[in-house]
This record gives C-alpha cells, structure tokens and sequence, in this order.
C-alpha cells in the first residue's frame, strides 16, 4: 500500500498538493510534519496537512516528498487542523497559517555583509565616486554593514544594482553567512476529560461561577462580558484566580499592541505567570517568552491577534477585549477574522469570551437570545453633558471658551475630538441636519461635482437637489474642521497656550515625547482624532469637547451609528468620573441616539434605537451581510473576473441578494483598486456552501485574489 501525503505551501494559494512519500520516509512522516518538496521548477517548504495509504497509484504522475525538515518538531495535529478550518473560511492558504504559527522563524537565516576592500578604503579617501555610491561607501568606512540596513538609511530602493556594480569595481566585497538554530514547538500540557473546578472566589463571584461551570462540563461554547473596563479586568482576574491550577493555556487577545498598557494591573499581579507576546518585541526576548511558554512556566499569553496563531495546546480560554474593534479583521497576507480564529480554536473543549463596554449591536442581540450574555452593570456616571447647535467659531468665543479657562485656571487638562481625516464630501441641511441617504441602502449618498450623489454600497446615482426635501434650506458641503483649523483657532484663542495634537502621522519618538509631556500635565490643551482614544489614560481630563460628532453618520457602512457611539463613550471614558468633569458636545444632532446616547455612556437606549432600525432595514442581526472584495494584477482582469463571479453566485444562488459592485480602493493600499459588492442572505445555512464556492473559483482562477467579511 502505497503512502501519500496532502502538503499545503505558505503561498496565496487555496488548494493543497498530492504527493507520494518515499520508502525510506515512511516512517517519519506525521501530520504537520515540514517537508521539501518540489512545485513547478521549484523546490519549496510545506506543511503535511494530511496522510493517505491508498490500495491503487492515482492515473496521473505524482510527485515525491524530496526531505522531512527534522530540525523542527511536527506541529500538533490539532493545531494543524485548526489552521485548515481557519484557512477554509478566510479563502486563503492553510501554509500561510501554519507559517506564522512558527514562532522562531527560519532555522536558517542568511546574513549579508558589505565591507570596503584596500582599493575601495583608497577610493573613498580619494572621493572618486560621486552621488548614490559615495554615500555608500562613506557609511562603510569603519565597519560592514547589511544591504537592508543601507536601503532604508540612504532610501536607495535599486540597493542591489548599486551593490552589484561596486563589487564588480573591486570596492566593496559582499559576504554571506548562514546561522543555524535548533527550532522548538510546544508540547501539549498533560489534561484530564474534566476539569475539578476549586471554590469559586472573587467579587465578581456569580458571572465567573457561570463561566467555569461551562467549562466544567468539556464543552465548548462562547460567552460575551458586557460593562466597564475596571469591572471587566475584575473578573479576569478572577478567572486567572480560579484557573490557576488548569493544567492548559489561557489567551488574553487585544485589538493592537498599544492596548496591552491598559492590562498593565493584571501583567503586575500575574507577573510570574504571565507572558507578553507581540511582532514588536526584539527577537532575543520573543524566543525567551517562546520558552518559557513550551516548558509550562508561563500558561497566560496576553498579545494582539498574532496570539491565536500559536501553536500551544490545549487552550481552555480564549478572551478578546473591545470585541467591536475592526482591527481584529487582518487584510494582508492572510486576511482573517480573529474572532473566527477564536471561535474555531475554542471548538476543542475551550470557551471564548467577547469583552466589551459597547459591543457590536448584532452580538450583543446574538449573546441576548442565546443567553450568552453577562451583564456586570454599568458603572455610574457622575460627570455632566452639555450638547451645543451652532458654529464652532461662534461658540469657541462663547460659553466653550469660558468654561476652557476655568479648566486652565485650576491646571485641568482639555481633550478637544475632531475628525481629521474625513470621508468623500456630502450634502446636509444646516437647518434641519438632513443628509441625502441611498434609497436601497439608507446609507449617506457620497456627493461628487462629476457625479452628483452616489451610493457606495450599491451605486446608486442620484442628482443634487435644489433644496432640503424637509424645510426647504439650501443644502451645504459637508466638510470636516480639522485638528489643523481647530489648533489655528485654539492659538489665536489661548495665546502662550501649548496645543498638542496626536493624531496619525507621528513617528514613534515623536508620540512617545508628547505623551511623556501630556501625561505629566505639561500640555493642558489636546487634540486628538480616534487615533488618540487608545493612546489616552482614561480618567485624565475634567473637560472634553466634542465637535461634530456626526460626520462619522455619514460613513457608508451600516454600522455607522454604532461607531459613532463607541467614539463618543470612548471619549467620555477620557474624563475623570467626578462632578467636575464635564462633556461638551457641538452638534447639528444631539438627538441622534448614537450622540446622545454616546455622550451619557447609555448602551442599553443606544442598542434598543439601533436594533428597530436595522430590523425595519433587513441589516444584520436580522440577516446575514457579506462583504466581498475581489482583485488582481489588474483592474481590467477584476472586472473580468468580478462579472464572471457574479454570473455564477446568481446562478447558482439565486436567493441570495446581490448588492453592488462597485469599485473602490484597497483599504491598506489606496493607490490599489478592488471589486467590491454585497451578498444578502437570510441565515447562516448557506455561509459554508458559499465559502466552498469561493474557494473552488479561487482554485479555479489563481489570479484572483478574494476575501471577505461576514456580519450576522
């Protein structure tokens, strides 16, 4: 009986390949074993996802497993199986998963050097080289260098062609090194069928008695953690408290590293028993924290979403804080959903808990019906609101700027939000806060000189309007005041006043000096855009103002209000809880229960708003909306490919509703275009039907490159 072995690669394409494995292998291939094995003219490192013995050789050439990689352990079958499954709902490739699931990277890397020659040392006394190349070699004087290290100082991008032509003038003299390192994965932690739960203790007794009690049971299952964020961490830490002696590993999962400062409480309680992992650690300390996690010393891993791509096994809990957050849908290289990730690892045995103090209105309705949901309370707010309907310039020289001086007076600090970098234009109503909405989609029209009004779910075109439909006014162009003009204005205003503004752009000295300045009170006066909010200790300032805060309505995205929402809180979780402290919000809408609600911290009005509207418009939870986006090397085989895909969903899944497409810009690459359209369907039974749809057109069409998101 003849072995053969299913191998994946890390490249961006979905299918696996068949190969045989030789006689004198047989024995030492496992499941996710790393092997050598030739594609095309090539000879590439994959992954054994799957061993087959079969009676009869197949009717086509098959070719064979060239070596097995024993510098490396296999990867644990589960985990290997759980990468499979991932790669399956995110259409990408299983190897690519399991390449980032090896924690040590390459047991071989190469190391190039650049050194000057005697004749280079002569030539560069006697400065015979001009431009490119004399900056080259000046670097090189005293000591060798690497190419990467030359390309980014200098900013050469043709580094190599340069190198190249100074080694072929006997100047330079390029050297390369191979270092070895022995690769190591984790061992399973030893686990008994069920666990002994110890005497539930703690405050926050009866939601972590409810938590463990599922856990007792073997089985898997989710829950979603609703209230404040002091009130969340206490019932983490009493998780911890009660786990302590589990023998598996605990996932504490953050939305980006920044936000790991917040979890500095229980890091310092949990110190010798926690360990932090993230791309930005220097790789000495990453390998340090790799090992104590592979002996068992450590079992709690707090990290952003590269967390639940390791290999670690088994995990008993998996929690992810600001559940609501997008920056736990990774778009590049291999786009994934991290709460899929989550949710599929904890399907052997684990539970997986969404924390959150505004969580996605479909989850939170989901984890409601389901009884899923623990609600800690809110905690009571004691600050006051004062919403304002006029022009920023107005009130600044008003009752905002007095209240602004008294806050300086007594040495208090003073956020000022704003929306910098802002959307397409849009019309509005100054009058009455009308906004042009898409009549299929309810969403804010995008408005163009060329185009007139235009929707950018579905396309929908429309011309300008004379006048508001509602009170007759004039309509004007929305346009965002930015943390510029407001910071011009604050000058003018506050003279001897320092402003700071943090908002994207800043390199990471300059962000960690302004910080240093803010949080030791020798700024009073800040701007920030949402780039701020995560940046800020909350509790920090006894006045915020809010200006505008419904530009962010007018996002084409059927979770604006919700986002809008979690702004405003976010904002007001900056102000200390103190009757002093007080927020200020300039508004054409202080009804809108996104602002209103926001600014007074009040998710359960917000959600019940918000829930009516998404089910009189058929948005999720009461259907299922997916987002596809489609490209390739070019737009024209896009289109191509995008009229063909669309020809064979309708085709094949004609109840499904087809929203779109569209063109727009890559999210992370905005000089690159994609396809995007929209599939409305009524439930979930036919989200695996058509992830296997996409993953044979994909295999069927290697240049196209798709991924998508799903919101129930």
């Amino acid at each position: 009986m003849a072995v053969y072995c299913e191998v994946s690669f890390p490249l961006p394409v979905v299918q696996s390949f068949l190969y045989k494995v030789p006689a004198e292998l047989k024995d030492r291939i496992k499941i996710g074993s790393r092997v050598v094995a030739p594609l095309g003219s090539r000879r590439l490192a994959g992954y054994v996802l799957e061993i087959k013995f079969l009676e009869k050789d197949p009717q086509y050439k098959v070719k064979e497993i060239i070596k097995i990689i024993d510098s490396r352990p296999p990867i644990p079958e589960g985990f290997v199986r759980f990468a499979q499954e991932l790669a399956f709902n995110s259409l990408s490739s299983p190897g690519l998963f399991l390449e980032m699931a090896e924690v040590d990277g390459q047991e071989e890397k190469e190391l190039i050097k650049v050194a000057l020659t005697e004749k280079g040392q002569v030539e560069t006394e006697q400065k015979n080289f001009k431009g490119k190349k004399k900056e080259i070699l000046n670097l090189l004087k005293d000591k060798s260098l690497t190419p990467n290290f030359l390309k980014r100082k200098l900013k050469i991008k043709n580094i190599n062609s340069l190198l190249n032509s100074l080694r072929d003038s006997g100047v330079i003299e390029i050297s390369q090194k191979t270092i070895r390192r022995k690769a190591s994965l984790a061992r399973p932690l030893p686990q008994s069928k069920q666990l002994t739960l110890p005497g539930i203790t703690g405050f926050r007794s009866e939601p972590v008695r409810q938590i463990l009690g599922k856990l007792d049971q073997g089985k898997s299952g989710q829950f979603l953690l609703f209230g404040s964020f002091n009130d969340r961490l206490e019932v983490v830490q009493s998780l911890l408290e009660n786990l302590r002696f589990f023998p598996s590993y605990i996932l504490l999962v953050v939305p980006e590293i920044l936000q790991i400062q917040k979890w500095e409480p229980i890091i310092e309680a949990w110190k010798k028993e926690i360990v932090v992992m993230h791309s930005q650690l220097p790789e000495r300390l990453r390998r340090e924290a790799w090992q104590q996690v592979i002996s068992g010393q450590r079992k709690i891993i707090l990290g952003p979403r590269s967390v639940l791509l390791l290999p670690v096994q088994p995990v008993s809990l998996i929690l992810l804080d600001e559940e609501q957050d997008d920056l736990y849908y990774q778009t590049e290289g291999p786009s994934f959903d991290a709460r899929e990730a989550a949710r599929i690892r904890a399907e052997e045995g684990g539970l997986v808990i969404f924390s959150s103090s505004y969580p996605e209105v479909s989850h939170y309705w989901h984890n409601r019906e389901r009884q899923t949901l623990i609600n800690l309370g809110g905690e009571k707010k004691v600050y006051s609101t004062v919403f304002f309907t006029g022009e920023i310039d107005q009130l600044l020289e008003g009752e905002v700027k007095s209240e602004i001086d008294n806050r300086l007076i007594s040495g208090d600090r003073v956020f000022f939000f704003v929306q910098r970098k802002g959307y397409s234009s849009y019309l509005y109503c100054p009058g009455c806060g009308f906004i042009p909405r898409c009549q299929n989609c309810q969403i804010a029209l995008t408005f163009k000189k060329e185009e007139g009004l235009r929707c950018r779910y579905c396309g929908y075109n429309t011309e300008v309007p004379e006048a508001c439909p509602v009170c007759g006014k004039k309509l004007k162009t929305g346009k965002i005041r930015g943390s510029q003009y407001l910071e011009e204005r604050l000058s003018q205003l506050f003279a001897g006043q320092i402003i700071a503004r943090l908002e994207e752009g800043l390199d990471g000295q300059q962000e960690k000096k302004l910080l240093s300045k803010i949080n030791a009170g020798k700024i009073q006066l800040i701007i920030g855009t949402e780039y701020a909010l995560s940046r800020l200790k909350m509790g920090m300032f006894s006045l915020a103002v809010i200006i505008n805060p419904e530009l962010s309505l007018n996002v084409p995205d059927f979770r604006a209000a919700h986002q809008t929402y979690v702004s405003m809180s976010k904002v007001a979780d900056l102000l200390a809880n103190e009757e002093k402290s007080k927020l200020m919000v300039i508004t054409a809408m202080p009804d809108h229960p996104a602002i209103r609600e926001g600014a007074r911290m009040e998710y359960q009005k917000f959600f019940e708003s918000e829930i009516e509207y998404r089910k009189l418009l058929n948005y999720p939870p009461f259907s299922l909306l997916i987002e596809i986006n489609l490209r390739s090397n070019s737009i024209r085989t896009s289109g191509r490919l995008s009229r063909l895909l669309l020809e064979k969903i309708a085709e094949k899944f004609p109840q499904v509703e087809i929203i779109g497409p569209k063109l727009s810009r890559s999210v992370w690459r905005k000089s690159q275009k994609e396809i995007k359209f929209y599939l409305r369907l009524k439930n979930q039974e036919m989200v695996r039907e058509l992830r296997a749809f996409f993953n044979n057109f994909r295999i069927g069409h290697p240049g196209a490159r798709i991924s998508m998101i799903i919101w129930e």
